[in-house]
């Protein structure tokens, strides 16, 4: 098997004329091949940590609203107001966080 001598980003194969081409993979020599002149087909991608995931959810500007909300209310005395609006805050962060954690790990 000959390797074409043109830009990898301009590189066809001429197989791949319709998908049913494709969906039957290639053999083992074409990969190995495919593998020597492209590279791995892998990106690894850098998680946030928790802490960085925290900070990024705490100061979004729909929290930085809330906080001025609760601060608001317990100036104005209504403390279970302030109160419900911190609790349903917290819920939502710890929802979101373990959420994207668990896509994360996906």
């Amino acid at each position: 098997m000959t390797v074409n001598s043109c830009p990898s980003s301009e590189w066809r194969d001429s197989h791949w004329s319709a998908v049913a081409a494709v969906s039957s993979g290639i053999d083992t020599g074409t990969r190995t091949q495919r593998a020597t002149v492209f590279g791995l087909n892998a990106i690894e991608i850098q998680g946030k940590s928790v802490g960085a995931l925290l900070v990024d959810e705490v100061i979004h500007p729909f929290y930085v609203f809330q906080i001025a909300s609760i601060i608001l209310w317990s100036i104005d005395d209504y403390y279970y107001y302030a109160f419900c609006i911190a609790v349903i805050s917290v819920l939502s962060i710890v929802t979101t966080l373990v959420d994207t954690l668990q896509v994360r790990a996906l």
